[in-house]
């Protein structure tokens, strides 16, 4: 029986950037959290964690938006080879991560911070920035979207 080979053929063309994409925020620039949460504020509503991911190009503009992973109402456990699947695949120079908490509380757990961690080495090795890792949560007393930066907290 002959060895089978997969093979990855990448093809480059210009085109015009459709509407479904600037709706997507493709393109646009990313300086700080709050960006990030603007652009990814539609998971904070979910009934359960989502992990997304912007896959941005070495200006910090977004090249792809990508859900990652569906979790329960208090975990999402998102697979770094998928992770980084994405950011090899769309060339991205970097990445933001996010996820929402459904509780309305955006501060981490011991779990966020592990997986956090071990994310960035991950991106080191592969030479992708991790920029940050977002959390995002409606809170649910007064409706207001709140967020916890990683970055902004020096744990990246």
């Amino acid at each position: 029986m002959p060895t089978l080979v997969r093979e990855i053929i990448l093809k480059y063309r210009m085109r015009k950037v459709t509407e479904a994409e600037i709706d997507n925020g493709y393109l646009s620039k990313l300086s700080r959290p709050e960006d990030a949460v603007k652009a990814l504020q539609d998971i904070a509503d979910e009934g359960v964690e989502r992990f997304v991911c912007l896959y941005l190009n070495s200006k910090n503009k977004v090249l792809v938006k990508q859900r990652i992973e569906d979790g329960t109402i208090n975990m999402a456990n998102p697979i770094l080879r998928e992770i980084f699947r994405y950011a090899l695949a769309c060339e991205a120079a970097s990445i933001i991560c996010c996820h929402n908490h459904p509780s309305g509380d955006p501060i981490p757990s011991n779990k966020d911070k592990t997986f956090t961690t071990t994310l960035v080495k991950a991106g080191d090795v592969l030479n992708i920035k991790v920029l940050d890792h977002v959390i995002i949560a409606r809170d649910l007393e007064t409706g207001e979207i709140k967020h916890f930066s990683f970055a902004d907290h020096s744990l990246i």
